[in-house]
């Protein structure tokens, strides 16, 4: 990274700020899209609040992502943090599904693969983990036998993505090989602040552009913005802050499509 700022935001100001717009953000975009029957951007009376939930979910990610490949570069236990990471991703998934599908959800008999939940994507922290792990490669593998930049260590870091975009396609992560991408863009371009935030931006940008959600496209912008004034410093930390950083998303965002579930129906 670049000389540190003197004012600025640290580890643990980054990472409540963006759980609290992940967060609001997805609740948004679940209770306009459940309560009013395909909300969109431009229909309905709760278009307001399916616009406002992906903006703030685009304004986080890029955040998130950054926060993450910093734990991989700076953890004392990769072991851990991996844990951390497999642990939360599949008992998200288990506690989502659950809330949203019931019973129906865990169906091992025969009509197990009609099952709602096998169609269903992936939650964020399974983005998160691939690429957490896509970077530990790049870094732990190719980085000590290749030096960085060079035709080497290019082309196995780029088979390397890529292998992470077809697992995080193929299970349907949230953001899926763009997410995989932009936490490698960050390891890629981390020597360099301001390339590696128009790097990230540029991602995200060419992914709603792709998806045709151009309303949006400057929320990764404003994402990226928090992250220019990091000052590499982490702030509180303990093992409560962790346990909420953790266990906020899917309990919250549980919650919500729990208490959409049980009221039913569309307005």
């Amino acid at each position: 990274m670049e000389k540190k700022n003197k004012i600025g935001f640290n580890a643990f100001q980054l990472k409540m700020m963006s759980l609290a717009l992940y967060v609001i953000g997805r609740s948004l975009i679940a209770i306009s899209y459940t309560r009013y029957d395909g909300a969109g951007f431009d229909r309905g009376p709760w278009a307001p609040f399916y616009f406002m939930g992906y903006i703030m979910t685009y304004i986080a990610f890029p955040m998130i992502a950054f926060l993450t490949v910093e734990a991989v570069l700076k953890t004392r236990s990769l072991r851990q943090l991996f844990t951390r990471l497999a642990f939360a991703a599949v008992i998200t998934e288990l506690l989502l599904d659950l809330v949203t599908y019931g019973k129906a959800a865990f169906n091992f008999g025969r009509d197990f693969l009609k099952s709602p939940a096998i169609e269903s994507n992936c939650n964020f922290y399974f983005t998160l983990l691939i690429g957490a792990a896509t970077v530990c490669l790049m870094e732990k593998l190719i980085k000590p036998r290749f030096s960085p930049g060079s035709v080497l260590f290019t082309l196995f870091s780029i088979l390397i993505m890529l292998l992470a975009c077809v697992l995080a396609t193929f299970i349907g992560c949230e953001q899926g090989s763009i997410g995989v991408l932009t936490l490698s863009a960050f390891y890629m371009l981390y020597d360099s602040r301001l390339f590696m935030l128009t790097g990230v931006a540029a991602l995200q940008i060419i992914s709603l552009g792709l998806a045709k959600m151009w309303l949006i496209v400057g929320a990764p912008i404003i994402g990226t913005l928090p992250v220019l004034f990091y000052d590499h410093k982490e702030g509180r930390k303990n093992g409560l802050i962790r346990l909420i950083t953790y266990a906020a998303y899917p309990c919250i965002y549980g919650a919500v499509l729990l208490t959409l579930r049980l009221l039913g129906g569309k307005d």
